[in-house]
C-alpha cells in the first residue's frame, strides 16, 4: 500500500485526518424485531480543548478569553429569525467582513462557505485575505473541495476579519470562498452555508470551523438553540442554561462515530404501528444525525426498504423510485420516534407533501450515492419542525422540548432582524501552527515520496474559467501580503504562517489521494498529483 516504511507514518495521519470528509463508515443502523434490545457500544469521546485566546464579542461586552482571565457574564440570548427558502432550506442573516450575507443554517457540515460575491470587496479592502504561502521560493494556494449529500463547492481557503451571527461576532474566522458551486439546490437565494456540525466533520483541516470557535472559549460555554418551521422559525445563541431556561427539556448525549465526533448523532428509536388497531408492525434501533440542511428523513438502505414495507396501508397507490409519490387521500401506519423519554409523533400531513394537484411526495429518502455507507438516520428538516433543540457542544449533547411551549412563543416574539453591533478592532494572535513550517516541509517530503510531486492540481471538473479567478485572487494576495513581523523569536509573516498550515493542507490531501488510488485505483478521484 505504501512504497517505503518511512512515508507510512505521514500517509496514515494523512490518511485519518480526512477520512471523516471522504471516506463512508463501514456501520450499520440494525433493524431488530420488537423483542430485542440494543444497547450502543461505547466509544471514546473526542478530545476537545481550548487551543486558542482569541476575542469573541457579544452584544454590551466585549470578552478577551486568557487562560487566567476572572469569570464573566454572558448576555442574554439574542433571537433571530430564520428565512425559510421553499420548505427546501433556512437561512440567517450575517455579516462577513462587513457584508451581509444570508448563509443556510446546516447542523450536518462542519464549514463555513461563501459566493464569491460576498467576499471579492472584502478581499480588495483587506478585510479578507487567501490563506496563501511560499514554500520553495514559490507561490501556492490550496484548492479545497467541499463534498455534501447533494452538490460540491468548489474554491479557495479565506479569513476573514470578523464574522457575525445572531448578536455573536467571532474574529479571524475561517471560510471557503466559493468558485465553482455545482448541484446545490435554491442557489440563487442565498450567499452561502453555515456549518455547524462539530470540528472533525470539517473537509478544510487547518481551517477553524465555527462550532470550534465556540469550544475554544475559556470562561463561557456558549451553546446554540434552533427552531424551524413556517411560523417564526429562529436561531439564538448563548450559554446552554439560558436557552433552557423555561422549558421542559429531554438531553440527549451526542455519540461519536468511529472516527469521534462529527455530526450531531443521538440514541433513538423508531416504531411503525398499525393505526387501526395499534398492532406494532416494525420496531429499529440505531442513531439519528439532527440535519438542519436536509429537507427530509433520510434512511440507511435497508431501513428505508423496511420502513416503506410497512408504512403504506396500500402500496398500490405510491409509485416507488428515488422519490416517493403517492395519492394524497393514501392512508399511512403510525410513525413515531423515540428518545428515552421523549417520544415525536409524525401525523400523515407531516409526512405527505402535496406537489401536484392529488399526488403527495413522502418525506422520507434513502441515502443519496455520496453518502450511501453513512450508518445512521438523518434527522431533517420534517423532524427539526416538531422541537426547539439546543445544541450543546460542551457536554456533548442535544436537549429537546416541545415547541408549543410558552417560553418557546416568547423566543419567537422576541426574534429581530439582522442587527449586529459595530465591529471592534481586531487583537493579535498568535499563528496557527507554531510548527507549521517544520510540518509541511515534512509532510511535502512524503508526498514527494508517494508522488513525485510536490503540486496538486483538481482534476477536469474544474472549469478553465474557475482556475483563472484562483490566479487572480492568488495573485492579489501575493501582492499584498504584509511585511514579516517577529513573533516569539521567529521571523514570518502573518500570512507565511497561515499558509504553512495551507501547504499542509495540500499536502495531506495529496498524500491521502495517492494512498486511495493504489488500494481502490479509482479514476475519478477528487485530487490528481501532476
Amino acid at each position: 500500500m505504501v512504497p517505503t516504511k518511512a512515508s507510512l507514518g505521514f500517509e496514515a495521519m494523512a490518511f485519518l485526518l480526512l477520512c471523516a470528509a471522504i471516506l463512508p463508515i463501514a456501520l450499520g443502523l440494525e433493524v431488530l424485531s420488537l423483542q430485542q434490545t440494543h444497547q450502543p457500544e461505547k466509544a471514546l469521546w473526542a478530545d476537545w480543548s481550548n487551543w486558542d485566546t482569541k476575542t469573541l464579542r457579544i452584544p454590551a461586552f466585549r470578552i478577551s478569553f486568557q487562560a487566567d482571565s476572572p469569570p464573566v457574564l454572558a448576555a442574554m440570548p439574542n433571537p433571530q429569525r430564520l428565512l425559510p427558502v421553499n420548505d427546501v432550506l433556512y437561512t440567517v442573516d450575517t455579516d462577513v467582513a462587513g457584508t451581509r450575507a444570508r448563509l443556510v443554517v446546516d447542523t450536518g457540515s462542519s464549514d463555513i462557505w461563501a459566493k464569491e460575491s460576498v467576499l471579492t470587496s472584502s478581499v480588495e479592502s483587506g478585510r479578507a485575505k487567501v490563506r496563501s504561502f511560499q514554500f520553495q521560493g514559490k507561490p501556492r494556494i490550496p484548492y479545497l473541495l467541499l463534498k455534501f449529500g447533494v452538490g460540491s463547492v468548489f474554491g479557495v481557503p479565506i479569513t476573514v476579519k470578523d464574522f457575525c451571527v445572531a448578536g455573536i461576532c467571532v474574529e479571524d474566522q475561517d471560510l471557503v470562498m466559493g468558485l465553482q458551486i455545482k448541484d446545490v439546490l435554491e442557489l440563487n437565494t442565498f450567499d452561502g452555508l453555515l456549518g455547524l456540525a462539530f470540528p472533525r466533520d470539517s473537509q478544510d483541516p487547518f481551517g477553524t470551523p465555527f462550532l470550534r470557535r465556540l469550544q475554544m472559549m475559556q470562561n463561557i460555554t456558549l451553546s446554540f438553540a434552533l427552531l424551524l418551521g413556517t411560523k417564526k422559525p429562529f436561531m439564538a445563541i448563548g450559554e446552554c442554561k439560558e436557552l433552557l431556561q423555561g422549558h421542559k427539556h429531554h438531553m440527549l448525549p451526542v455519540h461519536p462515530l468511529e472516527i469521534g465526533l462529527t455530526m450531531w448523532t443521538v440514541s433513538m428509536d423508531l416504531n411503525i404501528t398499525d393505526s387501526k388497531n395499534g398492532k406494532p408492525l416494525l420496531s429499529a434501533t440505531g442513531f439519528g444525525a439532527l440535519d438542519s440542511g436536509s429537507t427530509l428523513l433520510v434512511l440507511p438502505a435497508l431501513l428505508y426498504l423496511q420502513l416503506t414495507t410497512h408504512l403504506f396501508r396500500a402500496p398500490a397507490r405510491c409509485f416507488m423510485g428515488d422519490t416517493i409519490l403517492c395519492m394524497c387521500d393514501t392512508e399511512l401506519n403510525d410513525l413515531s420516534f423515540s428518545f428515552g423519554e421523549f417520544t415525536v409523533n409524525f401525523t400523515k400531513e407531516e409526512l405527505l407533501l402535496p406537489v401536484a394537484e392529488e399526488v403527495c411526495r413522502i418525506n422520507i429518502m434513502a441515502m443519496p450515492p455520496a453518502v450511501r455507507n453513512l450508518p445512521v438516520l438523518i434527522l431533517g428538516q420534517t423532524f427539526l419542525r416538531k422541537v426547539y433543540a439546543v445544541f450543546d457542544p460542551w457536554k456533548p449533547a442535544v436537549w429537546l422540548a416541545d415547541r408549543r411551549s410558552v417560553k418557546v412563543q416568547e423566543m419567537q416574539k422576541a426574534a429581530s432582524g439582522s442587527d449586529f453591533i459595530a465591529p471592534m478592532p481586531a487583537v493579535a494572535s498568535d499563528g496557527l501552527m507554531a510548527d507549521a513550517p517544520r510540518a509541511a516541509a515534512e509532510l511535502a517530503a512524503s508526498m514527494r515520496a508517494a508522488t513525485g510531486s510536490d503540486t496538486i492540481t483538481p482534476k477536469s471538473h474544474v472549469s478553465e474559467e474557475t482556475m483563472r479567478k484562483v490566479q487572480a485572487i492568488f495573485d492579489a494576495a501575493m501582492a499584498t501580503a504584509e511585511p514579516e513581523a517577529t513573533r516569539k523569536g521567529t521571523s514570518r509573516s502573518f500570512d507565511a504562517t497561515v499558509a504553512a498550515a495551507a501547504l499542509a493542507v495540500a499536502a495531506l490531501s495529496a498524500v491521502l489521494a495517492a494512498l486511495m488510488a493504489r488500494k481502490t485505483q479509482v479514476e475519478d478521484g477528487d485530487y490528481m498529483a501532476l
